[in-house]
């Protein structure tokens, strides 16, 4: 489901605010359609665009006050609750993740350290690809609104997308997230 929704979040191409019209109708990643309204304002789906056109290198950015959804065939078990419940067990993952980088002293004795560290030294270094600090991905962790949408593409592996390609991004800020009842995920203390 967080896949469904994180997706949905993005239309192929760029698409700048002069270039809507109302009544709009874009096909999300997802496959679902959106539909952009023009009248008092500009809305996808219902949530307010709240600020219009942060260029990427890759795309623009609209930010959006609310999460959007797509609509879940009638008769399915989908709701908001597993909306909810996906969004949490990606925040879940990333506090793990993030407790499991932090609390690693005292964990293992002199001999496990020494044989860890030996392996450590013969595995090869895993390459990570560096994020452009002007594309779509780069644009919103530097902007710092997006912290828990980005965790969420993180934990799904759907980092490509956001930095290859053209695309226009409705991304909600964390301050979208408790109108679903939920907090913006934060470091550890």
């Amino acid at each position: 489901q967080l896949t469904a929704i994180l997706t949905y979040h993005v239309v192929p191409g760029k698409v700048m605010s002069g270039d809507l019209s109302n009544n709009m109708m874009a096909t999300t990643v997802q496959g679902g359609d959106v539909t952009i309204m023009t009248d008092g304002g500009v809305t996808v789906n219902g949530a307010n665009v709240v600020t219009a056109d942060i260029a990427a290198s890759n795309g623009v950015i609209h930010v959006v006050d609310h999460v959007i959804t797509p609509p879940w065939p009638r008769g399915s078990e989908e709701t908001e609750v597993a909306l909810i419940s996906s969004i949490e067990e990606a925040q879940l993952l990333k506090a793990e993740e993030a407790l499991d980088e932090t609390d690693t002293e005292g964990d293992m004795d002199t001999a496990a350290e020494e044989t860890a560290a030996d392996e450590m030294d013969e595995a090869p270094a895993e390459e990570t690809v560096p994020i452009p600090a002007d594309s779509l991905l780069g644009v919103m962790v530097n902007d710092g609104r997006f912290t828990t949408y980005l965790a969420a593409v993180e934990a799904l592996d759907l980092i490509l997308p956001y930095t290859e390609g053209e695309w226009t991004v409705f991304a909600p800020t964390d301050d979208a997230l408790p109108s679903l009842g939920l907090m913006p995920i934060t470091s550890p203390p």
